[in-house]
């Protein structure tokens, strides 16, 4: 029997059924359907399964219900929506998956240019949980479908199928998200032709990780990140960026979590501009031994209204025969910044800025979100994650950090 009541009230009402019901809501008839469509379909989830795959690819060919389709949010099995890895119990490597379904997700992904009112898309992938996760199990030699390379076939499989139609793709897509990017030597996969997804885009976050285990690290690791950073964040996104013909980017998410190596220190900080830029997350980066970066946030003052560092450093490198006497007095020496001046020039730039995010983060694995601190120097040996390095001046770093979040406050901020 056909509902009785006016449609606006009955909209209200759907409105109001948890996204979990819509289903049960659309079938309920043809006007609950027209009602509940919209909304049960705006966001599309998709995991690492058979049935996920052929799901999205149904959606897209689906003229009823693909116009409605919004955002696109992928998450692999084993991964938490914000890429934080999740124990599978059971199955200590849920990022190694049958080629079948690697190769159904790539076609399903290969059509998603074709949702006409798509506008966001995310990626999380999963990654082993370095250092945590025991080697045993993160890698084997004589498994070539699982191993260390198990985990990075879907990655390479759904970004190459995003980026053959990255063309199609860029003039739709306004907000794009990749959590758990994996560093690795393939220079086809970053290319023009995947800068084209950065086109028109006004919200960005890229979480890069290590594809190794730390216990693996070797000159040539390191060099696989330093060009990972140097000709992928440099040469392809931040250049992209930049070449927008609108400067349409407001919102710029650079993450690091897993401190693995020195933090990025390729990033072209002294000549990029985004001059709609108002929100900027840093995490894992190093104010010592990044030329500009400092300069780049003062760059962006007049339209930075959010500001978020976490696990920032001021990084030094210790030498093995030094102790602590040693290291502190090579600081001394050196001349080494302190955290007094950026706060103090922050504090007096950054004139518009509303949110100001600081947080410092345990030193031995990625970061993970604590309690609000002042970051601190540290010192850095070889294959070692950060540790804090405690000086006189250390006080003086807090006392600025304080006086640059009452700047804020004082016009109604948050800090």
């Amino acid at each position: 029997m056909a509902p009785c009541l006016p449609t606006e009230l009955l909209k209200m009402i759907v409105d109001e059924v948890p996204t979990e019901e819509l289903g049960n809501i659309r079938a309920a008839s043809q006007t609950f359907c027209a009602l509940a469509t919209p909304r049960l379909f705006r966001t599309l989830r998709v995991t690492s399964t058979l049935e996920s795959a052929d799901s999205l690819a149904n959606v897209v060919r689906s003229p009823e219900v693909a116009p409605y389709v919004k955002e696109v949010v992928f998450c692999n099995r084993g991964a938490a929506a914000d890429g934080r890895v999740v124990p599978v119990e059971g199955d200590p490597r849920p990022g190694d998956i049958d080629s079948a379904i690697i190769d159904a997700l790539g076609d399903a992904f290969s059509l998603i240019h074709e949702l006409p009112s798509l506008r966001s898309l995310t990626l999380t992938f999963w990654h082993p949980d370095w250092p945590h996760q025991p080697a045993a199990t993160a890698a084997t030699a004589d498994d070539d479908e699982g191993g260390i390379d198990g985990y990075m076939f879907l990655p390479k499989e759904i970004l190459t199928a995003i980026t053959d139609s990255s063309e199609m793709l860029s003039q739709k897509l306004r907000a794009l998200t990749i959590n758990n990017l994996m560093a690795y030597n393939d220079p086809s996969q970053y290319t023009t032709q995947f800068g084209r997804l950065f086109a028109n885009l006004e919200s960005v976050r890229l979480t890069v990780v290590s594809s190794n285990d730390p216990s693996f690290i070797d000159d040539m690791e390191e060099a696989i990140w330093d060009n990972f950073w140097s000709d992928f964040i440099s040469g392809t996104v931040l250049r992209s960026l930049e070449d927008l013909p609108s400067g349409s980017l407001t919102s710029l998410t650079l993450h690091n979590p897993h401190h693995l190596y020195e933090p990025p220190v390729f990033v072209p900080w002294s000549d990029v501009t985004l001059p709609l830029l108002s929100s900027l997350s840093l995490l894992g980066f190093d104010f010592e031994g990044i030329p500009y970066l400092e300069d780049f946030i003062v760059r962006h003052a007049g339209t930075l209204v959010r500001l978020e560092l976490l696990h920032c450093v001021m990084e030094t490198d210790r030498e093995p025969h030094m102790d602590e006497a040693m290291l502190a007095q090579l600081i001394e020496d050196s001349e080494h910044r302190s955290w007094v001046s950026v706060w103090d020039t922050l504090a007096l730039e950054m004139t518009v800025l509303m949110e100001l995010v600081v947080e410092d983060a345990p030193f031995d694995g990625p970061y993970e979100p604590g309690p609000d601190a002042p970051l601190v120097v540290r010192y850095r040996e070889a294959q070692i994650p950060h540790h804090p390095l405690s000086f006189d001046d250390e006080d003086e770093d807090v006392r600025a950090l304080d006086r640059f979040r009452a700047v804020v406050k004082s016009r109604g901020g948050v800090a």
